[in-house]
């Protein structure tokens, strides 16, 4: 029969287990997070707020392959060493007599210098160039019992309370200014009392770095220690920095996986040392002020079977640049400038580790805006801006943005646009290809002039080539084809004269195609058409048989036309049609005159221009003006003019800096294994909690009942 404590007893098993399950998750969670750290020194003044600063890999070990004696991966190791002569006898816990003797015997260092272990992954393509070959200085004695090597895919340091060793090292792509963000995981867990131990984690100068049997700090930017009360620390398994000959412990670090960060400025020549995500050091100057392109890490006289673990693991070393990018204009702005003229942009942008891109952003009168990218020409960084048809002051800034994404917009310039709007059509000068409106025509003896574009209402600006058509009133009188991308059309300079028997259009020097004029027919007898630039009717001459002037009369009721010179005419009933013209001058001789022998055949008399039997030389016909016509549908209620184009408005533009708030993260994993285990143990027992509250509660109810029955 199950007894009555079981269900009661496994409940509290339960809940014992959920509430380790906390604690447990709670450190777990603490040592797998992710370590952040506040920026060292002056470095915040270089990090822009909307832009993540970028990171680069340097170099990264997590050890994940197989065990081995040889950590390769461009590791130099030197193993084995014999202990310190000055060691004094016995620990607390005793140490077997003469282990630990030096006797200060001159062996040959062991190397293990592995060819194949001295090849980086190639598949670690994010990794810098780690060319370079550190030397290793130093004596040491040879003992094979003190090694570096690969177990269970984790760094693991077999030592024999050797001197000094093992000592591995790293060579680095060397920094000399930037920020390194360097983290790795720490095991190291004493066991039993040891008399003198230390381990030594350094960055520093190859070429000036020191033999530890010299010197623990010469040549040593970032020098980290981990060791006992007798080597600096307040407390055993103490952790800290090494100043020349003084130690700063900051914390006591005994296995536990610890993760460590070391944020450190090359500029400033400092660092902060974060464990577990803490900040526990910041702003420490370096040890020597050099320049960092090795990592070093030795143990001192620590025996293996009193500590355990001795792991180190993950191994990451990050790298940005916190300098901003230099930018300065070169380019001179003129103010005022003119629309449509060019203004090329001349950019002298230098950094330090290189420029990714170099922008201008033009913020426009209408505050629209638009970045510019500018190209580099082998010494500067240019760009050609053509000024838009927008007056006003302009304000274009420089944005050079580096390879770490720091960011400078310091550099500008200024100026205005302020040009000439002669006919206040809200179009520049400059870029006016129609000057002023057909009101401007000089024109004589027409009622109701008005002209067309293509078609439309002749105001604002043209391009390409598009028929130019002056009509009095819906009556066409001359039409052409004009090319706006050659240069402006004025109607200024254009005059137009009209009489019951004459047309005349002169438009200049702004124009040398050919015309074709539209006579009205006023019953003429006779044609003369004249191409050369005149002025006046009277140019033309009363025999029709000077320079230039050639006789149309022949096209007077030929519908099919003729062509006299590459020049033709069409009689469209009311219209006679001129086409080929350079200069622009036709009359035509009405039926009252008497036209002479050579223009027309009207009785014979002798002479273009002649007085008939009737007509004295003196007179001339009268000619009465044409009625007043209703203009053509469309040119009265002419649509307005389109409303000029502005630059639209450009999103995508760079953005700009500010001081920064935030701390830098390391890539440490923020799970592990374990986690997910005690997860899983967690829901389990959270089950059985459930199982056991639901059965007492039907066992009570269950019983209620039975009492109830007895009752009855």
């Amino acid at each position: 029969m199950r007894k009555k404590w079981f269900l009661p007893a496994l409940a509290l098993v339960a809940l014992a287990i959920v509430t380790v399950m906390v604690v447990l998750g709670i450190k777990l969670s603490t040592l797998s997070s992710a370590v952040t750290g506040a920026v060292v020194g002056a470095e915040a003044a270089a990090l822009p707020v909307n832009s993540e600063r970028i990171w680069k890999l340097v170099f990264n070990d997590s050890f994940d392959r197989n065990d081995s004696n040889q950590l390769g991966y461009g590791w130099l190791e030197l193993d084995g060493a014999a202990a310190d002569e000055d060691e004094e006898e016995g620990d607390e816990e005793g140490d077997e007599e003469g282990d630990e003797e030096d006797d200060d015997k001159e062996n040959d260092n062991k190397s293990k210098d592995d060819n194949e272990g001295n090849e980086n992954d190639s598949s670690a393509e994010d990794l810098d160039d780690r060319s370079i070959e550190p030397v290793i200085i130093g004596n040491s004695k040879s003992n094979s019992q003190s090694n570096a090597k690969i177990k269970n895919r984790r760094l693991v340091f077999d030592t024999d309370r050797a001197r000094n060793r093992p000592l591995i090292s790293q060579a680095l792509t060397p920094r000399s200014y930037g920020v390194l963000n360097w983290t790795f995981t720490f095991n190291f867990k004493q066991t039993k009392k040891a008399k003198d131990y230390e381990l030594w984690l350094q960055l520093g100068e190859n070429s000036t770095l020191a033999s530890p049997a010299d010197s623990d700090s010469h040549g040593v930017a970032v020098n980290l220690k981990w060791g006992g009360t007798k080597n600096g620390f307040a407390h055993e398994e103490g952790f800290g920095y090494a100043q020349g000959n003084s130690t700063a412990e900051i914390a006591v670090i005994s296995g536990g996986n610890a993760s460590i960060q070391v944020l450190m400025s090359l500029d400033h020549s400092m660092f902060n040392v974060s464990v577990n995500g803490a900040l526990l050091a910041s702003n420490v100057p370096f040890n020597q002020n050099t320049a960092i392109d090795a990592l070093r890490i030795y143990a001192d006289k620590i025996k293996q079977d009193k500590f355990a673990l001795r792991e180190i693991d993950d191994i990451t070393i990050y790298y940005t640049e916190a300098v901003p990018p230099r930018a300065a204009i070169l380019t001179a702005a003129a103010s005022p400038l003119n629309v449509s003229s060019t203004l090329d942009l001349i950019v002298n942008a230098t950094d330090d580790s290189g420029l990714d891109s170099v922008l201008a952003l033009i913020n426009y009168p209408n505050q629209t805006q638009m970045s510019l990218p500018l190209i580099f020409s082998g010494l500067y960084y240019n760009a050609s801006l053509t000024i838009p048809n927008l007056q006003g002051f302009y304000n274009i800034s420089i944005t050079a943005n580096d390879l770490f994404n720091n960011i400078n917009n310091t550099a500008r310039i200024s100026f205005l646009v302020n040009s000439t709007d002669a006919d206040a059509d809200g179009i520049p000068d400059e870029i006016d290809m129609l000057r002023g409106n057909w009101q401007d025509i000089n024109s004589s003896g027409v009622t109701s002039l008005n002209a067309t574009i293509d078609g439309q209402n002749a105001t604002g600006s043209f391009s390409g080539v598009k028929e130019v058509q002056l009509r009095d009133g819906r009556n066409l009188l001359v039409n052409f084809s004009y090319n706006f991308s050659l240069g402006p059309l004025d109607f200024k300079k254009i005059s137009l004269l009209a009489a019951a028997d004459s047309l005349i259009i002169n438009l200049g020097p702004q124009f040398s195609g050919s015309k074709t004029l539209h006579l009205p027919d006023n019953n003429f007898i006779g044609l003369c058409v004249k191409d050369v630039e005149i002025s006046s009717i009277s140019e033309i001459s009363s025999l029709c048989q000077e320079a230039q002037e050639m006789d149309f009369t022949g096209c007077i009721g030929n519908s099919s036309g003729i062509t006299v010179q590459n020049y033709s005419c069409f009689d469209e009933g009311s219209v006679f049609k001129i086409t080929g013209l350079r200069h622009s001058g036709v009359k035509g001789l009405i039926s009252a005159e008497a036209p002479p022998s050579s223009f027309g055949d009207a009785g014979g008399s002798s002479g273009y221009g002649a007085p008939n039997s009737e007509t004295s030389s003196e007179e001339t016909a009268a000619v009465e003006s044409p009625s007043e016509t209703t203009p053509a549908p469309g040119l009265t209620n002419l649509l307005p003019p389109s409303e000029n184009e502005v630059l639209p408005v450009v999103d995508d533009k760079p953005a700009f800096s500010a001081l920064p708030t935030g701390a830098i993260v390391n890539p440490f994993p923020s799970r592990t294994l374990t986690a997910y285990i005690l997860d899983a143990v967690m829901i389990i027992s959270i089950l059985i909690i459930v199982f056991v509250v639901v059965y007492f509660a039907k066992s009570s109810k269950k019983n209620r009942k039975t009492k109830k029955a007895r009752k009855l």
